[in-house]
């Protein structure tokens, strides 16, 4: 009788075919079989979908819509990846297995919680929680084309690696701008999951696009992502003691990748810069379906493409995977805070809990905007509730008795007191007692009280948040190289021992001069487009830049304003939006002013990421507004998704980098060139890696390394070797080492960031030729002593 039982488990469909990929996966992880990548390709989509798959269906009774299922049950997947290793971390080793982290433990650990939820499911008669449906030919066409622009973006980075040109990466562009206006005007019978699955494939082909520069590890925040991951995978062990710093109290950067590579086997830099892209990529979903709830598809359509072709999306997300798998994170928490038609009562609250640890478990910063966020949105939305449903004085029920949506302050309320507490305790904890990284949360809180208390005692400091694309007042490049040598001189001048460096009449005889950033060259497009309509390009895509940050604010405080007094958008919404929503939104505003105007160490999160995590909900807004900005010229519903569809592409053409590419004049993007601001400062070269490794064994390790800024974090990830990034003449001490980047060598240049802003200035090299030997030369990077 035993034996029917466990045979039932294997003849019912959905058990067999789980069964055969878990035995598929244990192949791939226990013998390494791996022909061309097929089996790591098989092993990752297994791992991060199954689990939450088969939980997702115990959840709930209702079928969600494929794509929204598959977010979810990859949300819940990387959730007990991270929860199961940090068990294993934490016991194994108390049992006398020093190396808990490794594939045996893992992957045993892994069949258990897979054969547990089949086992689960098979009890209660669950079936695929997900609906599918029949696709038309065109529904096809639009996915193929969708599917071949993350190929295209892959390949194009490959060329451009080798030295080749763009061709591919602007193919995939030209797609995403061909698909948009497709499936907002077309006529056809589209799918309901075609749109976010079209959209979840733009996002993933603009990650992908930056994320494959380079054959080792590109960017900026990922070079420091990567050292954390390397730390715990080598060691098959995650300990904060390896490095005191918030990047390894997040799980996402440790345990999560560990997990995977333990299972794939695939080299080391292709977790972070390829597969995880997948993750990231399904904020977008998130936001589809967000905005979907009380608009159309069509508006929620162009709100999600407004999300991902912000540039932060298109330039940062990529080199910033813990915060894409938090985003994940913080939009399915937000999905279902505001919807109650899958998950009610214990199960609601208990996924807003799960959401929410496995966002503070992602990623510090992340949680430390987002749970603020809902705070302040309880307050808002207790104090309007009150205002608006009280009945006296006479006057104030009067008054908001004219509001156009007074009903949804009647409505049940979505965010409770305990949640907002509850997360906030549990963010504590973690950061606190756990992790010990709370230092950084509690100075943050010293800081803004600090602020409060005296307002204009910091008004002398200008940070990151004052040069960006949300600001017009910028200093010159002149003005804030005169500000960084007048501070490198004074660190010499106060300095407990003025005999380290060299005398400062011997320096200025060597003077380093800034330079401007050169833009893209002017292609013969460009030319005949100069001689033809007589503009300077130049001038023109920066006008564009800043124009696009006018009209992004402009538009969402109309469209925020308009939902809030409920008079207008009415036909443009399919259902009134609640409360929680438009407080949310509103507390949104209220920290991102908060950034601006306090000074950049008290909230350590540039402004736009942090409107980037915003736009998960304040996209809709936006839209809105533009909405009715093309009512001003016409009251069909076709002319108004006209204007709209026509600004967002306007822009996505110049800031992507699509229209750009074809005449220069504008910065040139990393995704598109083998040149620039962003290929100088993120682009990591074999000779800049062969230079730490060659520091990291032969340096002497009482001498300081002096670098070029972003030369650091490349240091750090690939020799554990963390430089002073301080490059003049004047701040160079006599015993150091200076290490030269490939930019460096080639350019003579240095890039520097000084008070948020980059700028570039020429180091003489001749002083450090006439005053230090050149004991390293690999043609791309040189080191001085």
């Amino acid at each position: 009788m035993k034996f029917k039982s466990a045979f039932l488990y294997l003849v019912k469909p959905l058990p067999t075919y789980f069964l055969l990929g878990l035995i598929l996966v244990n192949i791939v992880a226990l013998f390494h079989f791996d022909t061309h990548y097929i089996g790591a390709f098989f092993a990752f989509f297994y791992i991060i979908i199954t689990p939450g798959f088969l939980l997702l269906s115990l959840l709930t009774q209702k079928k969600f819509p494929s794509p929204l299922g598959l977010t979810l049950s990859v949300a819940l997947s990387v959730l007990l990846l991270m929860l199961v290793g940090l068990v294993l971390n934490t016991i194994l080793p108390l049992l006398g297995m020093h190396e808990p982290l490794s594939t045996v433990p893992l992957i045993v650990a892994f069949d258990c919680v897979v054969y547990a939820l089949l086992v689960l499911n098979y009890e209660t008669k669950k079936d695929s929680a997900f609906e599918l449906h029949d696709f038309t030919s065109f529904n096809w066409f639009v996915v193929g084309c969708a599917v071949a622009m993350p190929i295209l973006a892959t390949l194009g980075s490959v060329i451009l690696n080798n030295g080749g040109g763009s061709l591919l990466t602007m193919l995939a562009l030209s797609i995403a701008f061909i698909l948009v206006p497709l499936l907002v005007f077309t006529t056809h019978n589209t799918d309901s999951s075609v749109p976010p699955i079209t959209l979840y494939f733009i996002a993933l082909s603009f990650l992908l696009m930056n994320s494959m520069r380079g054959w080792f590890i590109t960017g900026h925040d990922i070079l420091l992502e990567f050292h954390v991951f390397t730390l715990t995978n080598t060691a098959h062990l995650w300990s904060m003691a390896f490095y005191r710093d918030p990047y390894n109290a997040c799980l996402s950067l440790t345990i999560l990748p560990t997990y995977l590579q333990s299972l794939m086997h695939v080299g080391d830099a292709y977790i972070f810069k390829f597969f995880a892209q997948f993750i990231g990529a399904l904020s977008v979903i998130m936001v589809y379906y967000i905005t979907k709830m009380y608009s159309s598809d069509k508006i929620a359509f162009l709100a999600s493409f407004l999300y991902i072709s912000f540039p932060t999306f298109m330039v940062d997300m990529a080199f910033l995977n813990r915060q894409g798998i938090a985003f994940v994170f913080f939009g399915a928490l937000l999905y279902v805070l505001f919807s109650t038609r899958y998950f009610q009562g214990r199960t609601r609250t208990a996924l807003l809990f799960t959401f929410g640890i496995g966002m503070i478990l992602s990623h510090y910063s992340t949680s430390y905007i987002a749970i603020p966020l809902l705070i302040i949105a309880y307050i808002l939305n207790r104090i309007v509730r009150f205002v608006v449903n009280a009945s006296y004085p006479q006057w104030l029920f009067r008054m908001t008795n004219k509001l156009g949506n007074k009903e949804i302050y009647q409505r049940p309320i979505l965010i409770s007191l305990p949640f907002v507490v509850g997360l906030l305790l549990i963010m504590m904890f973690w950061s606190s007692v756990v992790t010990k990284t709370s230092t950084g949360l509690f100075n943050t809180i010293q800081q803004i009280i600090t602020t409060l208390e005296h307002p204009f005692s910091l008004d002398g400091y200008s940070g990151p948040a004052k040069y960006n694309l949300f600001q017009s007042k910028k200093a010159t490049p002149e003005e804030l190289f005169s500000q960084f040598l007048k501070e490198g001189i004074e660190k010499n001048r106060i300095s407990k021992s003025q005999s380290d460096f060299y005398p400062l009449a011997l320096t200025l005889s060597y003077p380093a001069t800034p330079i401007a950033e050169q833009p893209a060259p002017i292609t013969l497009f460009g030319e005949k487009i100069i001689s033809m309509l007589h503009i300077d390009l130049v001038s023109f895509f920066s006008i564009i830049k800043q124009l696009y940050a006018k009209i992004i604010q402009l538009f969402l405080l109309i469209g925020l304003g308009g939902l809030i007094l409920g008079y207008s958008f009415k036909k443009n919404l399919s259902k009134d939006i609640p409360v929680e929503y438009l407080a949310i939104s509103v507390s949104g505003i209220i920290v991102m002013v908060g950034q601006t105007l306090l000074p950049a160490g008290a909230i350590d999160y540039g402004l736009l990421r942090l409107f980037q995590q915003n736009l998960i909900f304040l996209s809709l807004p936006i839209v809105l507004a533009l909405m009715g900005l093309g009512g001003l010229f016409t009251r069909k519903y076709v002319g108004q998704l006209f204007v709209c569809t026509a600004i967002l592409l306007f822009f996505f053409i110049n800031l992507s980098g699509l229209f750009p590419q074809l005449t220069g004049g504008s910065r040139a993007l990393l995704a598109l060139n083998n040149s620039g601001l962003y290929y100088d400062s993120y682009y990591t070269h074999a000779e800049e890696v062969a230079a730490t490794k060659w520091t990291a064994r032969y340096a002497y390790k009482n001498l300081p390394v002096q670098a070029a800024h972003f030369s650091d974090i490349k240091m750090i990830a690939y020799g554990y070797v963390a430089p002073y990034i301080e490059l003049l003449p004047e701040t160079i001490k006599r015993r150091s080492y200076e290490y030269l980047n490939y930019n460096n060598v080639e350019s003579g240049n240095i890039l520097e960031i000084i008070n948020g802003d980059v700028v570039y200035y020429h180091f003489p090299i001749e002083f450090l030729d006439s005053h230090k030997n050149l004991i390293y030369n690999n043609g791309g990077s040189e080191i001085y002593r």
